[in-house]
Formats: structure tokens, C-alpha cells, sequence
């Protein structure tokens, strides 16, 4: 009898959350479904028509997009103007995003790798340097890190900027990568040891396949990042403007994305339709396991 009541419990209990899970999902999936129906529409029907369907799908807005996304760079002291229209701009935020993540994703795994495999005394000193860095806001260093970025040449350096802007470990994934290596077992490392391997070897050969997974989802978070920021690139590479300052510049300053809400968000839908690619992409090889304990002979 008992058991029969805690069961009924228990079904109760599940479909409460099963309830609140759904109306929760809803809540998430509907302003972006409102956003891209509504990015269809012409001013008229999202003043009179808010919350509906677009009575008339107007394609054109996203034909709009491509031909008014632009940025002019101009440099007055080179006497130099370029034109920027949003097929230029996705190709820079590409290279940006992928030089800076691959970059930032490399600096933060051979910092772990090296702190959590050999396991030495200093260890708890780097991740106090790490947590307090993290938590501890750094207020009225952008002067000085132009004025750094200048004199070592990186200042409107498209490449050398996206590559060494980048290359700091003082983060979340810091601890991420290095539970993962702290979850391999040892008996990998000796037994590449006893079999002659070098250090870099069992670096690339051993460790880097096994926790290729956390490597790609770091690699990943980080190319959204830098593909969503766009004060950085606006700050230090005015020269090569990305998608997401373009989008700003869009949205704010010019005079068909400013006053026009349909065209912003067929302005957004454009712009995420990359980042949307690569979760459909990469789903299912982010969300496999690992397993650690194939490969160890006993």
C-alpha cells in the first residue's frame, strides 16, 4: 500500500515538472519564433498586427539587409576609404572567430594540461590566480591595452591581433579542461611512457584525442563569442569591421535599420543563421561521452 502511494507520488510529481518544463520551453522558443515571423512583415503590419502571422510574407526584407548592411572605414590621415557591405563583413568575422577561438581554446588547454597532469605544488596557486582574475573586475584598463596593442604592432593587425589578442587562460574553461584531464586515468600516460613516448607525444598522440570533446565544445563556445562581440574588433580592428559591430552600426546609425524593427530582425536572423548552422552541425558530437576505461589492459 505504501509503495503504491509513494508511486502515485512519484507520477504526480513527474508530470508537475513535465508542466512547468514544457511552459518553460514555450517561454524560450516563442520570442524567437515571434522575432522571425515578424521579420517577414512590413511596417504596417507590425504596427496593426503585433503578435500575428505576417498577412503578406515580405521576402524582400532580407534582400533589403544585403544591400543596406554596409560600414565605410575611413582614415583620414592615410586618405584611405573602403566600403564594407555584409558579405565582407561575414568573411571578417569568420577569420576573426575562428583565429580567436583556436587561439584562446589552445592557450587555455596546454595551461591545463600542463597544471593538472604533473600535478605540482604550484597548482593551487594558479587557480587562486585564476579565480581571483575571474572574479575580480578589471575597471579602466582599456586606454592601456590600446596603447599595448599599438606599440606591439597589433593595432589594426587583422591577424596578429585576432591570434594574441586572445591568448589568455584566466577563465572558466581553465577548470572545465582541467577536470577533464584530471578524469583520464594515469595508466594512459605510464603505459605511453613505458612504450618510449615523448611528452609531446603523449600530449597529441594520448591526451589530445581523449579529450578532444571538451576541447571542441570550449573551441565552439569561444568562436560564438567573438562571433556575438563586437566592441573589441570595433575598438582594435576598425580596418576590418565584423558582422556583429556591422549589425550594431546597422541597428543604430543608419537610417533603414533604425527606424525599421522588421528589417533589424531579418538584420539578426541573418547574422545568427552561422551560429544556428553550427548547433545543427555539431549537436550530436557535442553530446556523446567519452569513455575512459576502454583501451587499459589490466
Amino acid at each position: 500500500m505504501n509503495k503504491q502511494k509513494i508511486k502515485n507520488k512519484t507520477s504526480v510529481a513527474s508530470v508537475i515538472i513535465v508542466v512547468f518544463l514544457a511552459i518553460y520551453l514555450v517561454l524560450l522558443i516563442y520570442p524567437y519564433l515571434w522575432g522571425f515571423t515578424t521579420s517577414f512583415k512590413d511596417w504596417k503590419d507590425f504596427r496593426y498586427n503585433l503578435l500575428g502571422f505576417p498577412k503578406e510574407w515580405h521576402w524582400d526584407n532580407y534582400l533589403k539587409v544585403f544591400s543596406e548592411f554596409k560600414y565605410d572605414y575611413i582614415n583620414e590621415a592615410e586618405n584611405v576609404r573602403v566600403r564594407f557591405m555584409l558579405g565582407d563583413m561575414f568573411l571578417n568575422s569568420v577569420g576573426y572567430s575562428f583565429l580567436t577561438a583556436l587561439s584562446g581554446t589552445v592557450t587555455v588547454y596546454l595551461v591545463a594540461y600542463a597544471v593538472n597532469s604533473y600535478r605540482f605544488k604550484f597548482l593551487k596557486v594558479v587557480d587562486a590566480i585564476v579565480i581571483v582574475t575571474i572574479t575580480l573586475p578589471l575597471v579602466g584598463n582599456l586606454p592601456s591595452s590600446i596603447q599595448m596593442n599599438k606599440a606591439l604592432g597589433l593595432y589594426n593587425n587583422f591577424v596578429g591581433f585576432s591570434i594574441v589578442g586572445s591568448i589568455a587562460f584566466c577563465n572558466m574553461y581553465y577548470f572545465i579542461m582541467g577536470a577533464q584531464i584530471r578524469s583520464i586515468p594515469r595508466a594512459f600516460r605510464e603505459a605511453a611512457e613505458i612504450d618510449g613516448a615523448s611528452v609531446f607525444q603523449i600530449l597529441f598522440r594520448v591526451m589530445a584525442p581523449l579529450t578532444f570533446s571538451v576541447f571542441l565544445t570550449v573551441f565552439l563556445l569561444k568562436f560564438i563569442a567573438a562571433w556575438n562581440e563586437y566592441q573589441t574588433p570595433y575598438i582594435f580592428l576598425k580596418n576590418r569591421p565584423t558582422v556583429a559591430f556591422g549589425l550594431w552600426y546597422f541597428q543604430n546609425l543608419t537610417t533603414a535599420g533604425a527606424k525599421n524593427t522588421t528589417l533589424k530582425l531579418a538584420a539578426c536572423f541573418t547574422v545568427a543563421l552561422p551560429i544556428i548552422l553550427i548547433f545543427i552541425i555539431f549537436n550530436k558530437k557535442l553530446m556523446q561521452g567519452i569513455s575512459l576505461s576502454e583501451g587499459v589492459k589490466e
